[in-house]
């Protein structure tokens, strides 16, 4: 697999409730939530995390996931560019499968 690296990109607009285009190329990202108890982990460089909820960019194939506890626009998270539409389409599938158009209130 590959591994998420700790910072994402800069945003320079802070959003409280959603985020309407991706960071890297602009075009509108969607939004997957997974539920308490199916939290997707994630390999970091500090090691394994769950993460809450994942954006994805289906343009530039990037995956935007916030640390648990903060929004995406809070600059606090992590990124995955798939370098291939295989990558991206296996990463696609694995949260699709989890994830949820059911929203949650936590961070």
């Amino acid at each position: 697999g590959y591994r998420a690296t700790f910072h994402i990109p800069f945003y320079n607009k802070k959003a409280l409730f959603f985020f309407a285009g991706c960071p890297k190329c602009n075009i509108p990202i969607y939004k997957t939530v997974f539920q308490p108890s199916e939290e997707f982990p994630i390999n970091t460089i500090r090691g394994k995390v769950f993460i809450k909820r994942v954006f994805v960019c289906p343009n530039c194939r990037t995956y935007y996931a916030p640390h648990p506890g903060f929004r995406l626009s809070d600059n606090n998270g992590y990124y995955l560019e798939c370098p291939d539409i295989i990558s991206y389409q296996y990463n696609f599938i694995k949260m699709n499968d989890l994830g949820s158009t059911k929203g949650r209130l936590d961070l």
